[in-house]
């Protein structure tokens, strides 16, 4: 992930104009944003990631990405 997706990322969630929808994001834009495969989100949420179903798409709070970028979870070894 570079530096401008990163912070797309970041400030879609905190931009207050932007309202409650902007708070979410579908897995396939996040495995996009932040590089990771389907199987990474699937043990995400086996580890007890909080997630949204809709219909087929599964949704995530851009905030819990962030507060796992704020703790290096996120970072590629």
């Amino acid at each position: 992930m570079n530096e401008k997706d990163l912070k797309e990322f970041m400030g879609s969630a905190l931009d207050p104009e932007a309202g409650a929808l902007n708070a979410y994001i579908s897995e396939y834009k996040a495995r996009k944003v932040l590089g990771r495969s389907t199987t990474w989100f699937w043990e995400l949420r086996k580890g007890g990631f909080p997630y949204t179903k809709l219909g087929g798409e599964t949704f995530y709070r851009v905030q819990d990405f962030i507060d796992l970028l704020e703790a290096g979870f996120l970072k590629k070894p």
